[in-house]
């Protein structure tokens, strides 16, 4: 059983396409975004039409939890899970249990309930139909953030003349902030704006 909690972001992904009639999961008004790109330390996500197989997705319900009984008690298996990032940042869901080892666990956040990114503890099991985050393991969970493409409030309440001004903050591939001054840095790999920038 899979359970979106209501007025809440959960992550969410499926072996299989599902449609979003009329902005609607399961007869339930549903804001699904999925992840777009980053800028600076702040994950941008976008308004998604559908839910695609193997794809992950923040989803909130309004009003409403949305449960999926129908997978009680089976291994779900089904298309490769997709990648939504590169290689500095992504997000990547699981169709099953999985279990985050002590190097794993400095690599990897996951989004609480409170829309905050922690690390997991060694050992932690994520339960199925759910996504995760990998980030350099430089990178303090607390500098990361949420933020949204569109008009919509976002998790963090993160305004959007923050989100332009965010995306021209340079870091180290290792996710370490090193100003906004392509100028002064030496030569190296930096991501800015969500990009990669070789100087």
């Amino acid at each position: 059983m899979r359970t979106l909690v209501a007025d809440k972001w959960n992550t969410f992904c499926l072996p299989f396409n599902i449609s979003l009639e009329n902005g609607k999961l399961c007869g339930v008004e549903a804001e699904v975004r999925e992840y777009d790109r980053m800028e600076g330390d702040v994950m941008m996500f976008k308004e998604a039409k559908e839910i695609v197989a193997g794809r992950s997705y923040l989803i909130r319900p309004k009003g409403e939890n949305i449960t999926f009984k129908r997978f009680d008690n089976i291994r779900l298996t089904g298309p490769e899970l997709e990648q939504s990032g590169d290689e500095s940042f992504y997000m990547i869901g699981t169709y099953s249990n999985r279990t985050f080892s002590e190097e794993e666990s400095s690599q990897y956040l996951f989004l609480n309930a409170n829309a905050e990114f922690k690390h997991p503890k060694p050992g932690t099991t994520m339960k199925g139909m759910r996504a995760f985050f990998y980030c350099s393991p430089d990178v303090q969970a607390s500098q990361m953030k949420v933020g949204f493409t569109d008009n919509s409030t976002d998790i963090k309440d993160i305004e959007q003349n923050n989100m332009q001004t965010n995306s021209q903050r340079i870091h180290t591939i290792n996710g370490t902030y090193v100003g906004t001054d392509k100028a002064a840095l030496p030569k190296g790999i930096y991501i800015i704006g969500g990009k990669k920038y070789i100087k």
